[in-house]
């Protein structure tokens, strides 16, 4: 799990099945990735994320 800010580059890697990025308002969403949980409904647990809300692809991601 990693961290992108707004302005950041994102990272070269594709994201699988079961990875995070903890993303900030205004960060690039990372390949791979195909939604974003508000961080008011995950817990972070070292290099876990623990969810607690169900997404559908395409949630809370704005396309530029």
């Amino acid at each position: 799990m990693g961290v992108l800010y707004a302005g950041m580059v994102v990272p070269d890697r594709e994201l699988v099945s079961g990875e995070a990025y903890r993303i900030f308002t205004g960060a690039p969403v990372p390949r791979g990735a195909d939604a974003v949980v508000p961080q008011e409904a995950a817990r972070e647990h070292g290099d876990i994320a623990e969810l607690f809300v169900a997404t559908a692809p395409g949630e809370n991601v704005r396309r530029r």
